[in-house]
């Protein structure tokens, strides 16, 4: 029997995640109990060699010959194969975090100035940060979900997610080095990565005022169930707010909810 048709109800995972962006894993997702690494696609790089080899026969054709033109289609063909693999990647990651979390938050990252780099230039084009964003930006309002941008001077990694300290030694290119981050005040050890994305959720948190629901108050109704809103054809994906509100509508604001939530018997755990 299929399980969103059975009698109890299905419940979500936590849904308020910090996400951190990067280069040797694509993203760390951490929704305050554990983290969830993402790998990276690397279809350019994957696909580089091939590349390259299509260009160098490009470059011995005559101009203006059949042949060059030719070449010129089949490198066409193996760019946009690229630019495919990257977008399938992307779209799915970015669909998963919208359908099924209710905030994301995201660092500000200044992807123009980091492909300045030479040495990181062709990596961080590959990984498509600025694509993800954008995807991001809009399919959250589609399934209702909330988007924050931390901002571009917030030290999420240079700061301790145990106890607030500030480390100089993760600063600058010297730092993207330290793959663990050391406190000096605490001792604590972290992952570079997952430290970044639980100070990136506690920043969102911050920002929207909310604190982290209960389990109890995510449930979801099997589709069909009565009274559960849901239509069994072309349905979206219920969001955190649309659950509570029983219809789409738009976003409410920060102090509308934080009211509702406070009215309701909720306490903050920050």
């Amino acid at each position: 029997m299929n399980a969103r048709c059975a009698g109890t109800p299905s419940v979500r995972p936590p849904d308020i995640v910090g996400v951190d962006l990067g280069l040797a894993r694509a993203a760390v997702i951490h929704d305050g109990s554990a983290a969830r690494i993402v790998e990276p696609r690397r279809a350019l790089r994957q696909n580089l060699a091939r590349l390259q080899r299509l260009d160098r026969q490009l470059a011995r054709k005559q101009k203006g010959s059949r042949n060059r033109e030719k070449a010129k289609l089949r490198r066409a063909r193996l760019h946009y194969r690229v630019s495919c693999q990257r977008q399938d990647y992307l779209h799915k990651l970015s669909s998963s975090l919208a359908k099924t979390k209710s905030v994301i938050v995201l660092e500000d990252l200044h992807v123009r100035g980091i492909q300045r780099n030479r040495q990181l230039a062709l990596s961080i084009s590959d990984a498509g940060l600025g694509e993800l964003r954008r995807q991001l930006s809009y399919k959250s309002e589609w399934y209702g979900s909330t988007l924050v941008i931390a901002d571009r001077r917030f030290p999420s990694t240079q700061l301790c997610s145990g106890c607030g300290c500030l480390s100089e030694r993760m600063k600058g290119m010297h730092g993207l080095k330290q793959r663990k981050y050391q406190c000096g005040a605490c001792g604590q050890s972290f992952d570079r990565d997952v430290n970044a994305a639980i100070n990136l959720r506690a920043y969102g948190l911050h920002e929207l005022g909310i604190v982290p629901l209960p389990e109890d108050f995510r449930e979801v109704k099997p589709v069909g169930e009565e009274g559960s809103g849901a239509s069994t054809i072309g349905a979206k994906p219920s969001s955190l707010k649309q659950e509570a509100s029983g219809s789409r509508r738009a976003r409410p604001n920060t102090q509308k909810r934080a009211e509702r939530l406070a009215s309701a018997g909720f306490t903050s755990g920050i």
